[in-house]
């Protein structure tokens, strides 16, 4: 992955133009702070998540240019709100304030600006989707099919990326990445109601042995974006997140 840039200059230029300021650079542009007009994520979204213990939630947020002015989870207003920061074309970053305090979080859209993956420093994980209003009876085989994007990581205080893509049989998909090719299972759990694939990575390296991780995949309302989190797990059996973690945003080609 050699697309390296910090998020600290993304969170600032969020901050410069909350306030109205402004600054140089092509890698923060591109976003308005003008409240009521469009920037490029502006709009309503909505999609399924799971939490930190792995419980599943329908999830609403409003963005407003520049702004993530509302957040609803199950229905419930969560109270979060926030300057929204573009980092680059397909990645945004958001400090958000809730009631229960600042919460950090990353957004890995598709070039359309229509589909999402959400990522939060308590690792909250989901897949939005602008202008859905309900989630749809999910099948086991919404997630076969050939898939690209970009694969990510980030640990909160800087992210790389690089294009990567996905051919997924009976919930098995061979994925393709600069660097690593990897197989990934997705056939140790399916959710029907909120579309999320539990499952497990294993990286081919060219020398040494197998790297295996843990791994889920959610799919939007439509069925045509995929987002997937892999992550090392310790010997104790925690996930070690976020510096043994990546992400793929994928868009169904």
């Amino acid at each position: 992955m050699n697309q390296a840039l910090k998020l600290a200059a993304a969170f600032l230029a969020a901050a410069l133009v909350g306030c109205g300021g402004g600054g140089g650079g092509g890698s923060t542009g591109g976003v308005t702070g003008v409240r009521g007009q469009t920037g490029p994520l502006a709009g309503d979204w909505f999609g399924a998540a799971e939490d930190e213990t792995g419980q599943l939630h329908s999830v609403r947020m409003n963005i407003d240019g520049s702004r993530v002015t509302s957040f609803e989870v199950d229905g419930a207003d969560a109270g979060g709100s926030g300057p929204l920061g573009q980092g680059d074309a397909q990645v945004f970053s958001a400090s958000l304030t809730f009631p229960e305090g600042q919460v950090q979080v990353i957004l890995f859209a598709d070039p359309a600006g229509t589909h999402l993956v959400y990522l939060d420093n308590f690792f909250r994980f989901g897949v939005l989707q602008k202008n859905a209003t309900a989630l749809p009876a999910y099948a086991s085989i919404n997630i076969n099919g050939t898939w690209s994007g970009i694969s990510a990581f980030t640990d909160f205080a800087q992210y790389q990326w690089d294009p990567s893509s996905a051919i997924c049989i009976v919930g098995v998909c061979s994925v393709t990445e600069v660097d690593d090719r990897l197989t990934e299972s997705f056939t140790q759990g399916f959710d029907s109601v909120f579309g999320r694939w539990l499952g497990t990575s294993v990286i081919k390296l060219q020398t040494g042995p197998d790297v295996n991780k843990v791994s889920r995949a959610f799919v939007s309302p439509d069925k045509t974006f995929m987002g997937v989190w892999r992550c090392l797990v310790g010997v104790n059996g925690t996930v070690l997140f976020p510096n043994k973690c990546t992400y793929s945003a994928w868009v169904k080609t």
